[in-house]
This record gives structure tokens, sequence and C-alpha cells, in this order.
């Protein structure tokens, strides 16, 4: 089993008085703490290496770490480990077998004051490496620009011979070898200027109000059963590829679920001994009602808010974290959490303010986490996106405004850090109250809320052949994009970028590049025969939609191979549709999507209309 600790801060934080207008809560004090805070290293400079030394030279905006921040190769580790004893099995069934190996044998630990559990990497401040998704640039990044963030010699050189398992595995880079020779020399992005593609995390929101409903059992459940409803059918032998494919997807589904479980189990245990180390007779009291609610969830349905949100947790730190790292979030969380606050204040268990703290909780959760990016992106920023999607209307189209909408933009005002982002929905029947609540808000924390018109977006979705009670459903996940919580709308984040004005630049050069001389785009009509915007848009197209084809090549190819072999079956799990039809969310969809990003569309739209005057 992997190692069991409590991580002890430096400077312990006392009980906080009773009362919310006489004291600060905890959160608001535990939020100032080293693991809160964001990985970014704004200002600290880039790293240069002479002989042999590192030194850290100061220039604004290159380097993207704090100095505090470490690599942690735990997950790596563990991952190979569990690939290579899983050596002779099917691919899904060797990821899902390599994260339970992962999930029983990683270091967990317990934050001071924390009410909600489940870390990241093996210690706080530290960001995880996914070697099976990419390994070959971080190999080098680690004796060069990197090396301040694994400055153990010995860790360093352990993380060589992990990569060396995966040379030739790891998805990021298959693609070269197989693109043809005229799409493989626009792979680079400086040979060409337009667009700019990456492999990304792949994104999908879990189904949380059916999670809640059954708990990780009850999908455990359901895959046992479509499991031996494909094993009993009498005309097996006219399908058995599809029978084994569907096999070898529950089982993967199955051990992937009871994986999740025992590591809430790992967790109570934890909290167990911690409780009794305990000296302080409240925090000893919470950490026993922590192991209690971590013997029972994620395996049951929440009971209370505590439990749903430490249901949540565990389930997105899976879902987004761990198993392969995506951005965003997806979910409504004043939907979902709703009818256990709603619940618990009508029993008398739970006031606004006591909710408003465990909510707060689950936000420094979410600022635990950081973004391992390659040093040649310095400016990409090592924060995670997470954006949670509040108001806006009910399936059945009512105003879906709750106490937990303010609860949330409470929180979020009172913690002032950067995750997660609210998406804020709004309609017709939006309350006056919300107004008001977002005026106040924008003023605390400007530049973290974002606005959505139902009235734009509805219909929007149903053009594309949504259903009305799914579109109504809507919600934001990772910066801006739209997502139908629980459904397959699954996707790589940050896909492609495609800048718009260098399109219009080869129109206007006949598709040379004026920096290399290159004939890069196709020979266009020449600008001085031009007699109209008419014309320049012509060549504009036919150049936009030439770079296009090659990005959606290497886009789709890209899509192939991450289904190939990073299939998700815990993620497939918790998505509608995917045990139903025995097939990974990797193939499944419930609405094709994409993420190729066009920037640049307002100097198009000047450039044109001043071309037109």
């Amino acid at each position: 089993m992997g190692r069991l600790e409590t991580v002890r801060s430096n400077n312990e934080v006392a009980s906080a008085p009773e009362g919310k207008a006489t004291k600060m809560r905890i959160t608001q004090q535990m939020r100032t703490s080293l693991p809160y805070q964001s990985k970014g290293g704004r200002g600290a400079g880039r790293i240069e290496i002479s002989e042999g030394k590192v030194e850290r030279v100061k220039e604004e905006g290159r380097m993207p770490y704090r100095e505090e921040v470490r690599l942690c190769i735990e997950r790596a580790r563990l991952i190979t480990e569990g690939y290579k004893q899983a050596e002779n099995d099917s691919i899904i069934l060797k990821r899902a077998k390599a994260m339970a190996h992962y999930l029983d044998n990683r270091t967990l630990y317990v934050l001071p004051n924390e009410r909600i559990v489940g870390n990241v990497a093996s210690e706080p401040c530290s960001l995880i490496t996914f070697p099976e998704k990419w390994s070959g640039w971080l190999d080098k990044a680690i004796d060069g620009e990197y090396k301040m963030l694994l400055p153990d010699e010995g860790k360093r050189e352990e993380l060589h011979k992990i990569h060396s398992y995966w040379r030739g595995k790891s998805v990021h880079g298959m693609e070269r070898s197989l693109l043809p020779k005229d799409i493989l020399d626009y792979w680079f992005y400086p040979n060409q200027g337009v667009f700019l593609w990456l492999h990304g995390g792949h994104v999908g929101t879990p189904n949380y109000e059916k999670l809640f409903k059954v708990g990780l059992k009850g999908i455990i459940e359901e895959a046992r059963g479509k499991l031996e409803e494909i094993s009993s059918d009498p005309e097996l032998y006219l399908h058995a590829e599809d029978y084994l494919k569907k096999k070898e997807f529950y089982e993967a589904v199955i051990i992937s679920m009871e994986a999740v479980i025992r590591q809430g189990k790992r967790f109570s245990d934890l909290l167990k001994e911690k409780a009794l180390e305990e000296d302080n007779k409240d925090r000893k009291a919470e950490l026993e009602e922590m192991s209690a609610i971590c013997d029972w969830v994620p395996e049951n349905p929440p009971r209370n808010l505590h439990e749903a949100l430490q249901f949540y947790w565990f389930i997105n730190l899976i879902a987004r974290v761990l198993d392969l790292h995506s951005s965003g979030n997806g979910e409504r969380m004043d939907q979902i959490f709703y009818p256990f606050y709603k619940k618990d204040k009508e029993e008398g268990r739970l006031t606004y303010e006591e909710a408003e703290e465990l909510v707060e909780h689950l936000m420094l959760k979410f600022n635990e986490e950081g973004s391992l990016i390659p040093p040649s992106q310095p400016q990409a920023g090592p924060l995670v996106t997470r954006v949670t999607t509040i108001g806006g209307v009910t399936r059945e189209g009512a105003d879906a405004t709750n106490e937990m909408t303010y609860i949330l933009m409470d929180a979020k005002n009172e913690m002032g850090l950067n995750q997660p982002a609210l998406a804020v929905r709004l309609h017709p029947q939006t309350p006056q109250a919300l107004y008001e609540k977002i005026v106040e808000s924008v003023v605390k924390q400007p530049g973290v809320y974002s606005f959505f018109n139902d009235n734009m977006m509805i219909p929007f979705l149903m053009n594309l052949g949504i259903p009305l009670e799914d579109a109504r459903d809507y919600a934001t996940d990772g910066c801006m994009r739209w997502d139908i919580p629980g459904k397959a709308i699954c996707m790589r984040a940050l896909g492609g970028s495609v800048a718009l004005p260098k399109c219009l630049e080869y129109a206007l050069y006949q598709g040379v590049d004026k920096f290399s001389g290159k004939q890069v785009g196709p020979r266009t009509s020449d600008p001085l025969t031009w007699t109209s915007v008419e014309d320049v848009m012509d060549a504009y197209e036919e150049q936009l939609k030439f770079f296009m084809h090659k990005l959606f090549t290497i886009y789709n190819l890209v899509d192939v191979l991450d289904g190939r072999y990073l299939p998700q079956p815990f993620l497939s799990g918790v998505i509608d549709g995917c045990i139903e039809r025995g097939q990974d969310v990797r193939e499944y969809k419930y609405y094709p999507n994409t993420i190729i990003q066009p920037v640049g569309q307002v100097t198009i739209i000047n450039s044109l209309s001043a071309m037109k005057k």
C-alpha cells in the first residue's frame, strides 16, 4: 500500500469561535496557505544552465512556476508499473488495471483543517505527469528548463527510466510517423504560422444526478447486469468480436469503479487514524465525521450536503485530474447540490453559513491543482481552468435559481481564489435578487464571472439537434465551450487554434510566407487584379480552407490515436449511454463536438471593412 500521512502546517490554524459575524471562517484563513496558492511564478524569470549550475534569470512572464512547486513522479511510476503488470491485456483492461494499481498504492494525505479530502499529488504544491500521454518533451525538460521542478538527481534518473519504457508508446508524437508528408510539413506551427494544435486533455462531465442516486455500487451493478446479459445471448456466436469488446469494456468499468471505492475506504482509514491522534476535540470530531463519510461515499449515494460534496470531489478528482488531466467542470453545481442543502436545512442540520463554509472547503480543493506545460509555452501558465455554471432554467423551463446559487457566489466572493470561476446563466425570469448579487459580486471578484444568455444558447443548441430538455440543461465547460452535463459530449480540450489574420496575410502575398519567402499556402489570385472586397474574401477563404484541411487531418488522426490508446473506462461508466451501448466514451458520442478555436475575428472584420471602404 502507498504511504498514508497527514501534512502538517508550520502555522497551525486554531479553531475559530462560532458565529459568522464575529469570526473569520477557518476556510478564509486556510486560503492563504501555500497548498492553495496558484502554482504560477509570474515574473519569476526563465531558467538558464551554465556549467552545470541552474540559475533563475529574472524576466517577466517567462517562468511559469513558483520556486516551491515540484514535480511528483509517483503517478508516472505507479501507472507504468500497472501497464507492465497488465502487459498482455487489451488496452482498455490495461488502462483500468493500471489506474487501479495507482489508486491502491498512491500516497494519501490530509491537509490541516480541511473537511473535503482527496489530494492530487504525493505532496502539496506538486504537479503530476502522464507518461502514457506525453513523455518526450518532459524527459528533456527535467535536465534543462524544468530541472528546478525535480532537483533530486535520483528522482530525475528514475523518471528518465520510466520515460524509456514509454518511448514509442506515449500517444503524443505518434501522429508524426503516420501523417502524409504534405501534412507533416504543417505539423510544426513555426512552419506555417496559422494553426497551433494540441493533444489537450479529454473532457466530459459525469452525470452527478444519477451518481447521487445510485452511488458507484449502482454503476457496478449496472455494468454487471449488462455483462450477464451479453454473456447469456444465445446468438453470441454470430457476433463474437462485438461480444469480446463489450465484455472487456464492462470488466474495465467494474475494475475502475471498485478502485475508486477502495480509495474512499483508504481515506476513511487514514482519517480514523488521525482522529485517534488528534488532541483538539473539535478537530477530532471533524476527522471522525470525515472518516464515516469516506467509508460511505462514493460507494453509496450521499445522504447530506457534506457527503455530496465529498462524493463530487472523489469523482471529479478521478475523471478530471488523475485519469487524464483536463480543464473545466461542466456541471451545474447549484442544481446538483441544492436538494441536499434543502433537506439538511429543513431538518435543522445545517445553516446557510455552514453550507457556505463547506462549499468553501470544496473550492479550496480546486486550487490545489496545477498544470504541467511544455517549457516552450510559458505564457500558457500553470492554471487549470475550472468553470462551474449557476442559474438558468430547469429542464422543465422554470427559473433554476435557488439558495445554493447564492451560496456558491458568496463562497467564491469570500475566498477570492482563482478557481473555480462562475458562469451565470441569465433569462427573462431571472430574479432581481440575482442581478443585485451579480453587481455586488463583480465588484468583489472582477474577472471571474461570465454570463450566458439562455434566450440565445437554448435555441442555438436546439438548432444543432439537441432536444429541448437537454438544451435547457446546458452548462459551460473548460473556458467557454458548451456542454450538456452527463451526456457523452467528450472532446479534447484545446484541440487547435487558428490565426485568421495570418490567412488574410497569405491571401495578400499569394500564399507566400513574408518571413521565410516560401510558398506555404496555395497560390491564390494576384492582389493587383482584385477589383472588389469580394475578391479579397475569395482569396482569404481559399487560404483558410487550405489550412483548415491540414489542421483537421491532424486533429482527426490524433482523435483516433487517443481513442485507440487512451480509453477511459471510469469516465465511460459515469456518463450516460456508454454502459447501455457497451462503448467507451472515446467511441460513443451523444453529440460530436470539436474544439477548434479561431482567433483574430475582430482583426479580420476590421481589415475587410477597411478594404471595402
